[in-house]
């Protein structure tokens, strides 16, 4: 580093200017250097001094060394000097002066600042190699200052996962196996989701690489947001789920109250859709949660009074419209007169989980309790002595 000091006059005249003029040079003094970019001028470099007057008529030229020293020279117009092998020892400020036939002095000071290595080196003599990769640069102290998304003492390891930036402290926040930008941290989105962090899900029936591609699916079947692939409502299949599975071997539920035909092509079964778990519509599925649905449904039945199940105001329900409306949370409304605690019942027998749904022993105790409740003590004291 370095810097240039104006120039200025001292004597007995101010008169340092030839006219006024514009196009009558002045006169000048100036001290330049050769290598003149800052950035070659660096420990165990040569650089050459340029002392120079301009329109002066000189009676000596003489340049002042950081250590007092003095070089002079009479009659002549400019002085040159080497520094072999710099060191920060030659720091400091070199002063170019000048003595004109008018007695007016003119100087300016050149101030020499040593304190960087050659390129590519370190250390406090300057004599370890950096070797910076990825374009790099090489700190006399630090070593190598490596650009964002690299680390290393040579700048030859990428970011870890899920860092980035300079020095690789910051952290990713990409998710969904999202690839993070090691410079900037920007999240590259895997086929199937979007967003800042890539967090959301492609919807409105998208899918594929930023959601431009659009789902084929028939039949309310589940579009995957990553491939497009439709996961089917038994019994349908397909690529698009637009075909009927037919088949005979689906095990049957005892009608808790009357059957119901189920409507599908080649395939002629009674089945009360209405009091079926959804698992067991869907897949043919019983259990004894799916038990603890269907008996749900006869609660209902009693609350009231023996009346027909019907489901978002319709009677009659095909197989896909009964499991559409189950998908969609839609169960038997609450019956005029039910106590809130006994239908608070009936809809935990209608949980889509089967292993979130009450248990017979569960139900047993809850419907006691009810009773306890909703009697008179005296009434259940009666009826227990009966």
């Amino acid at each position: 580093m370095f810097w240039i000091h104006g120039g200025g006059f001292t004597g007995g005249s101010s008169d340092v200017y030839r006219g006024e003029a514009c196009d009558i040079p002045k006169q000048d003094v100036s001290i330049t250097t050769t290598p003149s970019d800052p950035g070659d001028i660096y420990i165990s470099a040569n650089v050459t001094f340029h002392c120079k007057t301009h329109h002066v008529d000189v009676v000596y030229l003489s340049v002042i060394f950081p250590n007092k020293a003095e070089k002079v020279g009479f009659g002549v117009n400019e002085i040159d000097f080497v520094v072999p092998n710099i060191q920060p020892a030659n720091s400091g400020p070199y002063t170019c002066q000048v003595r004109d036939t008018r007695g007016n002095t003119l100087n300016t000071t050149f101030v020499l600042k040593v304190t960087n290595c050659a390129p590519d080196t370190k250390g406090a003599r300057c004599d370890e190699v950096c070797g910076c990769l990825q374009g790099a640069s090489c700190d006399r102290w630090a070593g190598c200052v490596c650009p964002p998304g690299w680390t290393g003492t040579r700048c030859q390891t990428k970011c870890p996962q899920g860092t980035y930036g300079q020095d690789c402290a910051r952290n990713c926040s990409c998710q969904n196996g999202a690839t993070c930008d090691k410079n900037d941290g920007r999240c590259e989105c895997e086929a199937g989701w979007y967003g800042m962090d890539c967090s959301k899900p492609c919807n409105n029936g998208r899918f594929g690489w930023r959601c431009q591609q659009i789902c084929t699916c028939k039949n309310n079947a589940t579009c995957s947001n990553v491939d497009g692939s439709c996961a089917c409502v038994t019994p349908l299949t397909g690529p698009d789920c637009g075909q009927w599975q037919a088949s005979r071997d689906e095990p049957l539920l005892e009608s808790l109250a009357r059957d119901v035909r189920c409507n599908r092509p080649g395939v002629d079964e009674l089945l009360p859709l209405k009091w079926m778990a959804l698992e067991s519509i869907e897949t043919g599925e019983y259990t004894c949660q799916s038990d603890v649905w269907s008996f749900g449904v006869l609660l209902w039945e009693i609350a009231t009074l023996g009346k027909d199940p019907c489901y978002d105001g319709r009677m009659q329900l095909s197989f896909l419209q009964m499991v559409g409306i189950l998908r969609q949370g839609i169960r038997l409304e609450k019956p005029p007169g039910c106590p809130e605690d006994l239908y608070r019942l009936m809809r935990s027998c209608w949980r889509d989980v089967p292993d979130t749904r009450p248990t017979p022993e569960g139900i047993e105790e809850r419907l006691l309790q009810l009773r306890e409740a909703l009697l008179p003590h005296d009434v259940i004291e009666m009826e227990n002595v009966v």
